[in-house]
């Protein structure tokens, strides 16, 4: 026992002494993981019925950017066009009474102009796709509820 606390203890004073001797901390390893966000599945298939009591939201899609910047795109309310920004890693319901079972999104991806007709209570991503080379929006196939 006492070898292992003295082998710890000269490792930690000759690490000590390196970092006075430079006045510099040593470089970070690169993080593990995949690289791409193409390596995870756009459609993780979560579970449909959450345990306790949930009810849909209706009238509303809820919207993930799971990029590494801010994205902006426009909706239809059902009289106008409605632009919405969401910053990285951050969420944003986008609301039409009037819309029905789906509302029109529309973005540029990168490359033109795209329009999907997203589904009413469901949570959908907007991610960069390093395959397509473009913005993609998906359902994550998971309804939007609340507690």
């Amino acid at each position: 026992m006492k070898w292992r606390q003295f082998g710890f203890l000269t490792l930690a004073a000759c690490a000590s002494i390196s970092v006075a001797r430079t006045g510099e901390l040593p470089t970070p390893r690169a993080p593990i993981g995949p690289q791409s966000l193409d390596l995870l599945p756009p459609n993780v298939q979560l579970p449909q019925q959450l345990p306790g009591p949930h009810a849909t939201i209706p009238n509303r899609v809820r919207i993930l950017n799971m990029g590494d910047q801010t994205i902006s795109l426009v909706f239809w309310d059902g009289s106008d066009w409605k632009t919405i920004a969401i910053g990285s890693g951050l969420t944003q319901d986008v609301v039409c009474a009037p819309c029905g079972p789906t509302i029109r999104i529309a973005f540029h991806n990168g490359k033109d102009n795209r329009m999907v007709d997203a589904r009413t209570s469901t949570v959908y991503v907007i991610w960069w796709s390093s395959q397509l080379r473009a913005w993609d929006l998906t359902p994550q196939n998971r309804p939007l509820t609340q507690q």
